[in-house]
């Protein structure tokens, strides 16, 4: 992904996603005039941001690796080496859990902004792997 944000709370990444309130990202973003990389976990009424630091604008790769119990995060900035971002327990993304959505988690690219932009997001392959 190519992204160079330009706004404060531009940002573009992965979201593994279940719904508003559900959901785990890692992103490139924007924020008082620096560019971070972050890892963040949306669960109901809870917010945790659990990894962030900052990054030089430019291309990254993110990759997101995922069992029954985890899903893993990470990134690379030269396209061969992966860094961990850290890692988010399954579970607050099941359709098990009451009141919670019909159609699962999906993973895909996502890209958001507060106001206005003139940020651009390009996306150079979306790969998926199924590992038996």
């Amino acid at each position: 992904m190519d992204f160079s944000p330009k706004e404060n709370c531009d940002e573009a990444g992965l979201a593994v996603y279940l719904t508003p309130q559900n959901n785990y990202r890692i992103c490139k973003k924007y924020e008082n005039g620096k560019i971070y990389i972050t890892v963040s976990k949306i669960a109901d009424d809870f917010l945790q941001e659990i990894y962030r630091k900052e990054a030089a604008d430019g291309r990254l790769k993110f990759r997101v690796d995922a069992d029954r119990q985890k899903y893993r995060f990470m990134y690379s900035v030269n396209g061969d080496e992966y860094i961990n971002a850290g890692e988010a327990s399954a579970k607050f993304l099941t359709t098990d859990v009451a009141d919670r959505c019909f159609t699962g988690t999906v993973i895909g690219v996502y890209t958001e902004a507060e106001n206005e932009t003139t940020a651009e997001a390009v996306v150079f392959s979306y790969k998926w792997f199924k590992n038996n």
